[in-house]
């Protein structure tokens, strides 16, 4: 599933909306939520000082009841302190359309993917067989002003996904 504008007030996470078009059932199982220390590169992308802290929440995402991407989602703590995203429950919609609701809109994003030998805890919580690689996308979701409002590290099981991507190529040269 490609990414997706912030579901409407009250509906679904997309996730859910979009697997039903697909004659599927999409789930999300919440892991954990917590304040946490940057990594590296989630820190350079949401231009935070190397050891600042960040919004963790860890997600398994679900199709069929079998378990497709594992997310690890970091969010600049000033965009969400005092908020629903610090609780350890699910949020209707999911965490973009609640940003979206509190005046940060996705605009754009960029995805860096590969392939790769899944950790010990990508290989439980995707309940893979031995041997099988994954696909790791990391995402940067920037808002107005091109402001970083989230990173999100996906692991998506090889063998239960299938990435497509459509972009406009036209006058303006993409960013890389």
């Amino acid at each position: 599933m490609a990414y997706m504008s912030p579901a409407a007030p009250g509906e679904p996470y997309k996730w859910m909306t979009e697997a039903a078009k697909q004659q599927q059932v999409g789930g999300a199982r919440l892991l954990d939520v917590a304040v946490v220390t940057a990594p590296a590169e989630v820190a350079a992308a949401l231009e935070l000082e190397e050891g600042e802290q960040v919004l963790l929440r860890k997600l398994v995402m679900t199709l069929d009841g079998e378990p497709t991407e594992l997310t690890h989602s970091y969010y600049p703590l000033g965009l969400c302190e005092g908020t629903p995203m610090m609780e350890k429950r699910r949020i209707r919609g999911g965490t973009p359309a609640l940003l979206n609701s509190m005046g940060f809109p996705p605009r754009e994003f960029i995805d860096e993917v590969s392939a790769e030998i899944p950790t010990e805890e990508e290989a439980v919580e995707l309940e893979l067989p031995k041997g099988m690689p994954v696909l790791v996308a990391f995402r940067v979701v920037y808002s107005d002003d091109r402001r970083p409002i989230e990173a999100t590290l996906m692991t998506k099981a090889a063998h239960r996904y299938r990435m497509r991507y459509r972009m406009q190529v036209g006058e303006e040269e993409s960013r890389v």
